[in-house]
């Protein structure tokens, strides 16, 4: 918000905004300002990197000194300037040059699964995972919509028209009240949309351990085209302790989660 105020003020007069940073935990900097300055594609933008290392101002001795004190995920923003990933990042092994791909039509004899996070007040989430023979698997689809629950069922089964869908999981909430007459589970199933409920209770820690496994055994793929998945994995972030922002706690931000916990239901 302040980023946006700042950015409405310099308008009048056709003023330039400076950021001198460590690029730490800030998701919306490394989503708005660094990617489309790096990238190129944003030409307003400009991005530049330096190193504790050209400060010739600090001895190497002191250099060496706080360089022990860092941990990994800090040594390239602290000592390098790079903000190549966020501090506390989730999914830590997703690798944009690995493990995100062009798409391609997936084989008719390939099963695939379906994985819906429901919301009352937020977009669904839903997610579309290919397996192959080899048993790689493939994030091939995805909607990310705010819309009934009824058009929802629609968007759905226009989707799984072109897959072999073996199964498909919701969220338990799909089955709670305030969804209105009936649950959702109810409303979908009217629509010929039939799910099983997801296995959650203690699994959300194990579940990450083991995406972040398959995505460092290049045995998970996301493709290009699902781009509310991909900005997810990128962007969540271990909570941080609030009396200590450098503490990062073993729990995950209730933030950029939606697809992401319909990858771990599968």
């Amino acid at each position: 918000e302040i980023y946006i105020a700042v950015s409405r003020g310099l308008m009048k007069s056709g003023g330039h905004l400076w950021y001198s940073c460590t690029p730490l935990h800030q998701p919306w900097l490394y989503e708005e300002i660094y990617l489309p300055g790096m990238s190129g594609k944003n030409s307003d933008i400009a991005i530049f990197e330096g190193s504790t290392d050209e400060n010739i101002y600090i001895s190497e001795k002191e250099k060496e000194r706080f360089f022990k004190r860092l941990t990994e995920d800090e040594i390239e923003t602290r000592r390098h300037g790079k903000f190549r990933h966020l501090s506390g990042r989730v999914f830590k092994e997703y690798q944009v040059e690995k493990n995100k791909i062009p798409p391609f039509d997936i084989p008719g004899h390939w099963p695939v699964w379906t994985s819906i996070d429901p919301h009352r007040n937020k977009p669904h989430a839903v997610l579309f995972l290919a397996v192959s023979p080899q048993n790689h698997k493939y994030v091939c689809n995805e909607i990310f919509i705010k819309c009934t629950i009824k058009e929802l069922a629609h968007h759905i089964l226009d989707l799984e028209s072109q897959y072999n869908v073996v199964n498909r999981l919701a969220d338990t909430s799909i089955q709670e009240e305030g969804w209105g007459r009936i649950s959702a589970r109810q409303m979908l199933e009217e629509e010929g949309v039939r799910v099983k409920l997801a296995q959650k209770k203690n699994l959300k820690s194990s579940g990450i351990m083991l995406i972040n496994q398959l995505f460092k055994d290049e045995e998970l793929f996301i493709f290009e085209t699902c781009a509310r998945t991909h900005r997810e994995l990128m962007l969540q972030v271990y909570k941080r302790n609030r009396r200590d922002e450098a503490q990062i706690m073993e729990e995950a931000e209730k933030k950029w989660d939606e697809m992401s916990d319909a990858l771990r239901y599968i």
